[in-house]
Protein backbone atom coordinates (compact mmCIF):
# COMPACT_ATOMS: atom_id res chain seq x y z
CA UNK A 1 0.00 0.00 0.00
CA UNK A 2 1.67 3.33 -1.13
CA UNK A 3 0.67 6.24 0.99
CA UNK A 4 -0.06 9.59 0.35
CA UNK A 5 1.17 13.11 1.92
CA UNK A 6 -2.69 13.01 2.41
CA UNK A 7 -2.82 9.89 3.93
CA UNK A 8 -0.71 10.62 6.26
CA UNK A 9 -1.81 13.79 7.39
CA UNK A 10 -4.58 12.46 8.07
CA UNK A 11 -3.19 9.71 10.43
CA UNK A 12 -1.00 12.33 12.07
CA UNK A 13 -3.73 14.73 13.04
CA UNK A 14 -6.69 11.53 13.96
CA UNK A 15 -3.74 9.17 15.50
CA UNK A 16 -0.58 10.55 16.49
CA UNK A 17 -1.00 14.60 17.15
CA UNK A 18 -2.82 16.18 20.47
CA UNK A 19 -5.79 18.13 19.23
CA UNK A 20 -5.32 21.53 19.92
CA UNK A 21 -7.58 22.65 22.08
CA UNK A 22 -6.47 19.81 24.47
CA UNK A 23 -2.96 20.92 23.82
CA UNK A 24 -3.93 24.58 25.61
CA UNK A 25 -5.70 22.90 28.48
CA UNK A 26 -2.71 21.61 29.67
CA UNK A 27 -0.64 24.46 29.15
CA UNK A 28 -2.81 26.08 31.40
CA UNK A 29 -1.81 22.94 34.25
CA UNK A 30 1.81 23.41 33.47
CA UNK A 31 0.91 27.56 33.98
CA UNK A 32 -0.88 26.49 37.35
CA UNK A 33 1.76 23.67 38.37
CA UNK A 34 4.37 26.97 37.85
CA UNK A 35 2.60 29.09 39.84
CA UNK A 36 2.05 26.84 42.34
CA UNK A 37 5.89 25.45 42.34
CA UNK A 38 6.75 29.76 42.84
CA UNK A 39 4.63 30.48 45.53
CA UNK A 40 5.97 27.34 47.52
CA UNK A 41 9.83 28.03 46.70
CA UNK A 42 9.25 31.93 47.74
CA UNK A 43 8.33 30.58 51.24
CA UNK A 44 11.97 28.59 51.29
CA UNK A 45 14.23 31.73 51.72
CA UNK A 46 17.56 29.96 51.19
CA UNK A 47 17.00 30.67 47.51
CA UNK A 48 14.97 32.14 44.74
CA UNK A 49 13.89 31.25 41.46
CA UNK A 50 15.37 33.53 38.66
CA UNK A 51 12.27 32.43 36.05
CA UNK A 52 10.44 29.07 34.56
CA UNK A 53 10.59 28.03 30.95
CA UNK A 54 8.40 25.74 29.58
CA UNK A 55 10.38 23.08 27.09
CA UNK A 56 9.48 20.44 25.56
CA UNK A 57 6.98 19.16 23.21
CA UNK A 58 4.16 20.08 24.40
CA UNK A 59 5.36 24.09 24.47
CA UNK A 60 6.83 23.55 20.75
CA UNK A 61 3.47 21.89 19.86
CA UNK A 62 4.43 18.45 18.65
CA UNK A 63 3.43 16.55 21.64
CA UNK A 64 1.65 13.27 21.19
CA UNK A 65 -1.94 11.65 22.07
CA UNK A 66 -1.73 10.42 24.97
CA UNK A 67 -2.10 6.26 25.19
CA UNK A 68 -2.10 3.19 27.11
CA UNK A 69 -2.19 4.81 30.32
CA UNK A 70 0.81 7.81 29.87
CA UNK A 71 0.14 10.94 29.84
CA UNK A 72 1.12 14.23 28.08
CA UNK A 73 5.38 14.76 29.08
CA UNK A 74 5.19 18.79 30.56
CA UNK A 75 9.06 19.94 30.65
CA UNK A 76 9.76 23.07 33.00
CA UNK A 77 12.79 23.83 33.35
CA UNK A 78 13.50 26.14 36.54
CA UNK A 79 16.85 28.76 37.18
CA UNK A 80 17.12 28.96 40.54
CA UNK A 81 19.20 31.55 42.18
CA UNK A 82 21.52 30.38 45.19
CA UNK A 83 23.67 33.27 45.92
CA UNK A 84 22.43 33.63 49.63
CA UNK A 85 23.39 30.20 50.38
CA UNK A 86 26.97 29.58 51.82
CA UNK A 87 29.08 28.92 49.33
CA UNK A 88 30.20 25.01 50.49
CA UNK A 89 26.47 24.30 49.78
CA UNK A 90 26.40 25.96 46.65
Amino acid sequence: MRLTDTNLGVFISKVLKLDPGKRKDYLRQVDYLIERLEKKINEDSSFSVLRFTKTGSLTKGTVLRPRDGCGVDADVAVDLDDRRLPSKER
